[in-house]
């Protein structure tokens, strides 16, 4: 390496310099959908709210800042996400970006040290991956996540989303009995098994980890990085959604990520009664939208297209983005140098 590079957390101060990483980590990607990439941004009073974010207790992200000779170069700013399969949270890189400072392609350089900033903290969280998306047809992006940083592209997801507050009728659900509530410590072993069933359910039962499963249950309970909703009918459980705060860079808000929701029984009404719950939080919370993702590879991928769009969700169709996925084995952990 040429130059000397420093790597530190992001303090208020470092907002314009942020909100230039962000605006930099954009242009990469030129024109979407027939529009400069630059006018999907949020620049009115941006530099404030990230500085502001960075100021409250719970900031909605986190940030890492690269800098030479105090100089900023780069930032890789993220969240985290929650898999409810591995019951663990992890890191979501929402923007990774650095410039080039001694010669052209010197930028990897930065971008692959700030990972590694990264990855050693996903270690000692014990968490299971690290992941972000891109563009596919990013050839320069999609092969510096693949061969310089060992990423994968996961299985094809459909996202969805709905703006809040929402102008589409909330509906009762049919059966009246029915009642959703927040989730309590003394429900987190009645969560795993609906986990499990949910993926039973897709066809994928191998992909849950049975691993401590309470253990990180508790764990990311206490530490809030989830939230959970029970429906109940008579006092007994058939039914759950998962959900988590999400951050997005390029309008500088939060959003609500559903998980998972699924009902069990054929209770007729549950998950609308469950979704209907979800929007109430996330307007009661100030969340921008609500958004939430489809495998397309998945068995029930059908049915749940049709529940989210019968809720209100529309589809983000246009965008080839996919997402790459960081494993935190010992293989990758070696590639990496760490």
């Amino acid at each position: 390496m040429a130059f000397v590079l420093s790597i530190r957390p992001a303090v208020p101060n470092d907002a314009q310099s942020i909100f230039e990483c962000i605006q930099g980590f954009a242009k990469r990607f030129g024109v979407i959908e027939g529009r400069s990439v630059l006018s999907y941004i949020k620049t009115e009073g941006a530099v404030q709210r990230i500085a502001d974010q960075l100021c409250l207790e719970n900031p909605p992200f986190q940030c890492l800042m690269a800098e030479t000779k105090d100089n900023p170069i780069g930032c890789a700013l993220y969240y985290p996400g929650f898999s409810d399969w591995t019951h663990s949270s992890y890191p979501w890189l929402e923007d990774l970006y650095a410039k080039d400072v001694d010669t052209v392609g010197d930028n990897n350089i930065t971008r692959k040290e700030l990972v590694k900033v990264l990855v050693r903290d996903a270690q000692k969280r014990d968490a299971p991956r690290i992941e972000t998306r891109s563009l596919v047809k990013h050839a320069d992006t999609r092969i510096f996540y693949t061969e310089e940083l060992g990423m994968h592209i996961t299985s094809e997801w459909k996202s969805y989303r709905m703006e809040l507050p929402s102008a589409v009728p909330v509906l009762p659900p049919k059966d009246k009995e029915i009642t959703v509530r927040l989730a309590e410590r003394s429900d987190l072993r009645q969560i795993a098994m609906f986990i499990q069933n949910s993926a039973n359910v897709q066809g994928v039962p191998e992909k849950v980890n049975r691993r401590s499963v309470m253990e990180k249950l508790e764990r990311e309970f206490n530490g809030e990085t989830f939230g959970c909703l029970i429906a109940e009918r008579r006092g007994v459980a058939f039914g759950f959604a998962i959900f988590y705060r999400a951050y997005s860079s390029w309008e500088q808000c939060s959003y609500m990520m559903i998980e998972d929701l699924h009902a069990f029984f054929g209770r007729r009404g549950t998950g609308t009664a469950l979704f209907a719950r979800l929007r109430e939080i996330g307007e009661k919370l100030g969340y921008a939208r609500i958004e939430t993702r489809t495998q397309t590879t998945s068995r029930s991928m059908g049915s749940a297209a049709g529940f989210v769009e019968a809720m209100g969700m529309t589809s983000t169709l246009g965008l080839d983005w996919r997402i790459f996925r960081m494993e935190l084995t010992p293989t990758v952990i070696r590639r990496l140098g760490l």
